[in-house]
């Protein structure tokens, strides 16, 4: 497994000036089985994006599998989940826009310098690989 927080590179951390949104992304081994849990990746929040909120959350898998996907992004040093409705992908499914719509939580959508952003997997198909989950903050 490994993650990446998006829009990262030749302009550094904070990317080009006036960057309002930002993606983070949590991509898993497409080559491996996927597993349920709590805290299956994580990211800590930059600095410059203090203040900021949660706007979207989706997710999609590389060889989708037999059962459903349900995923939640959670705020582990506000002790809160994000999202109000977590994202779903269908059985045989590879990506949540045909399931059901990640719904943000707006009273716990903000972000702070520090906080702790992990993703929960609630449920994995069997057989499926490959999990990105794919998240957008922006300036408030």
């Amino acid at each position: 497994m490994s993650a990446y927080a998006g829009g990262e590179g030749p302009q550094g951390e904070q990317g080009p000036p006036g960057l309002d949104e930002r993606p983070v992304t949590w991509t898993f081994d497409p080559l491996v089985d996927g597993v349920t849990g709590d805290a299956q990746a994580f990211w800590f929040v930059p600095a410059h994006m203090d203040g900021w909120v949660l706007t979207s959350a989706e997710a999609g898998l590389d060889t989708p599998g037999t059962g459903a996907t349900t995923i939640q992004i959670r705020n582990v040093t506000q002790a809160a989940d994000m999202l109000s409705t977590r994202i779903g992908i269908d059985t045989g499914e590879a990506h949540s826009k045909t399931g059901t719509a990640a719904v943000i939580d707006a009273a716990n959508d903000d972000i702070a310098w520090g906080d702790k952003i992990v993703v929960d997997i609630d449920a994995f198909p069997t057989n499926g690989r490959g999990l990105q989950v794919h998240a957008i903050f922006s300036a408030p």
